[in-house]
């Protein structure tokens, strides 16, 4: 049977429910952590983090949710873009 397209948010939805724990753990630390942040940081700066206090998630993507959220939130706001320095991003 063939995949069935989801749509951005179905598919977030969807990484963010198969990683229900972890995605939890997640953004409770990322709510914490934005917060005492007083200068520019980026995702990956917060994937660094998150990599040492909780290990690296099963499947990165659910950071996706994560920061989706903290912009829902109005935590976060994109202050710019750069190109990614993690290879598999």
């Amino acid at each position: 049977m063939p995949k069935q397209l989801q749509t951005k948010d179905e598919a977030i939805n969807t990484v963010k429910e198969n990683n229900r724990q972890f995605y939890d753990l997640a953004i409770d630390l990322a709510r914490k952590w934005v917060s005492q942040q007083f200068k520019p940081f980026s995702s990956e700066d917060f994937r660094k983090h998150s990599d040492l206090v909780l290990g690296q998630a099963k499947q990165p993507s659910v950071f996706g949710a994560v920061f989706l959220a903290l912009f829902k939130e109005k935590r976060i706001f994109v202050h710019s873009y750069g190109t990614a320095k993690n290879k598999q991003a």
